[in-house]
């Protein structure tokens, strides 16, 4: 259930994959196993800084761990995500807003049925080595992607049934409809399909940068490609750094040493915002949802009373404050669709709000016979969690419920409660889930047998299937309202804030954008004086 590859847990540690819905009639989220997550957390970290204050003007960039490979169809790392647009282009790509905006695309359109997709590419791309960037090519990706087992995003686009293609359009003929399926080709980077075999040297890239030189888990520089179509490169090169400890890290950033570091802790947030010589870099809204679990199938979980009772109990402002200190917003609708989501219902389509109720959770509990229950976190990782357990115990202490706590090592941890379908009752599990904006996402972890909570609504599936096909973004959020509006009703998680991930640069540093899953973009940067 790593983060990297399904969109929940660790997003503090890491953020590759967020898990993606599309096939409606079949697709199930993709899971990375616990040794994955094991590999992600037990990467040792070097420091090698390079002076970022160079005369060639180069970004430094630094990171928590190396990058191992290239190619943006098989990410196998959160440090590789970054060059997904930097590199490589897309058809449409994601923005600031979690909209979409053309890219390698001008245009496009689906028939009445959202089973047809028509994509006009504009004219005169070009690779990074000068050869045609053209619906040839961009097909050969996109076949790649379905035939590859490996594929991070096969499950995005596993409902494509055919492509076909005309001198300036690609079309996509799909199995079932998607009224979403323009979201879903932005993760589709174009690739030269012919490099597969040897990735890792000297890659053609399409986006507005290129490969100088790269050493895999070592350093990797880029160079902007002269050949891309769209706005110049704003940097003559991005130098990436793999950096130490946190402290270590932010001590870089402010002696001058890196221009950007990726993914700064929570608790170092504060300092670096009232450092003028610095800027905090995070989201304007935020998909990264901070949850707790229970087993809905097995005691106490499966009573309903429980889980309200728990979603009353829970003071979410104060464990924002002390657990996240401050970077995030409440969820008191409590469902996976964040508050200030424009696809959010809210109260005024009778959305019920979860406000910090301590007598109401204990009446909830008294009723359900609930005195006990127990803390499952992780160990060793996401001191968030470990402040987070502290604060719920007492606060179920005042609803007349004891909470032990109880941390085991990642894999133990991990395995206690993952994949979905695992019992285990009397547990109260921390996650993060780190999903795309639009409910089309956010919305399908929630669907029978793919979440671990174990909420099996067949009900909520067929609402979901309804809406994914409603092509006016209008009727659309009614009909994704019918959803949370049984979600909100029947707490299968309880959804306690959304964090903003935060990333931090020097003062110098423009143009960089973080999307409300938590990815920095870089496309855009430069350097001023």
């Amino acid at each position: 259930m790593a983060h990297s590859l399904r969109g929940s847990f660790i997003e503090e540690t890491t953020y590759t994959r967020k898990k993606q819905p599309m096939d409606v009639s079949s697709l199930r989220s993709k899971k990375a196993t616990a040794a994955g997550v094991a590999f992600v957390l037990a990467l040792t970290l070097g420091i090698n800084f390079a002076p970022s204050q160079a005369a060639s003007r180069n970004l430094v960039y630094g990171s928590a761990a190396g990058i191992p490979q290239l190619n943006p169809i098989i990410l196998t790392s959160a440090t590789e995500m970054p060059l997904t647009t930097l590199l490589w282009a897309g058809l449409t790509s994601r923005n600031e807003s979690g909209g979409l905006d053309p890219d390698l695309a001008t245009r496009w359109n689906a028939n009445a049925s959202a089973t047809q997709w028509t994509f006009t590419l504009r004219q005169g791309a070009k690779f990074s080595d000068g050869s045609p960037l053209n619906t040839k090519a961009v097909k050969a990706a996109f076949e790649y992607t379905l035939k590859t087992p490996v594929s991070q995003w096969k499950i995005e686009i596993d409902m494509v049934d055919s492509i076909r293609t005309t001198a300036n359009t690609i079309t996509f003929i799909l199995k079932t409809p998607n009224a979403v399926f323009s979201e879903a080709v932005a993760d589709i980077r174009i690739i030269k399909v012919s490099e597969v075999d040897n990735f890792n040297k000297n890659p053609s890239t399409s986006g507005p940068y290129k490969v100088a030189k790269f050493t895999p888990n070592v350093s990797l520089n880029l160079v902007p490609n002269p050949n891309y179509y769209g706005a110049k490169a704003g940097l003559t090169g991005i130098d990436f750094t793999k950096l130490g400890d946190s402290t270590a890290a932010v001590n870089a950033l402010r002696a001058g040493s890196i221009d950007y570091l990726d993914h700064l802790t929570f608790a170092d947030a504060a300092s670096v915002k009232s450092n003028s010589a610095l800027q905090l870099l995070r989201a304007k809204t935020s998909s990264q949802t901070v949850v707790l679990h229970m087993d809905n199938q097995n005691a106490p979980g499966n009573n309903l009373k429980v889980r309200q009772a728990m979603a009353y109990a829970v003071n979410r402002q104060s464990l924002l404050d002390n657990a996240y200190f401050g970077q995030g917003t409440v969820s008191t609708y409590n469902t996976v669709v964040a508050d200030a989501s424009p696809w959010q219902c809210s109260a005024k389509a009778g959305l019920t709000k979860y406000t910090y109720d301590p007598a109401k959770a204990k009446k909830l509990f008294a009723e359900a016979g609930i005195t006990k229950l127990t803390w499952w976190g992780v160990s060793g990782i996401l001191p968030e969690f470990t402040t987070m357990a502290e604060i719920i115990q007492a606060d179920l202490k005042k609803a007349g419920v004891e909470l032990t706590i109880k941390n085991s090592e990642v894999g133990a941890w991990v395995a206690g409660f993952y994949p979905p379908g695992t019992k285990y009752p009397g547990l109260v599990v921390p996650n993060i889930f780190s999903l795309q904006p639009d409910p089309a996402y956010s919305m399908y972890y929630m669907k029978s047998g793919g979440n671990e909570s174990n909420w099996n609504n067949t009900q909520y599936d067929t609402l979901f299937d309804k809406a994914i096909t409603v092509l006016k973004p209008a009727a659309r959020k009614a009909a994704w309202c019918e959803g949370l509006k049984l979600e909100n009703s029947q707490t299968p998680i309880v959804a306690m804030f959304n964090i903003f991930t935060v990333h931090a640069a020097s003062s110098s540093v423009k143009g960089i954008w973080v999307a409300p899953n938590g990815m920095a973009h870089l496309e855009g940067a430069s350097l001023g004086s």
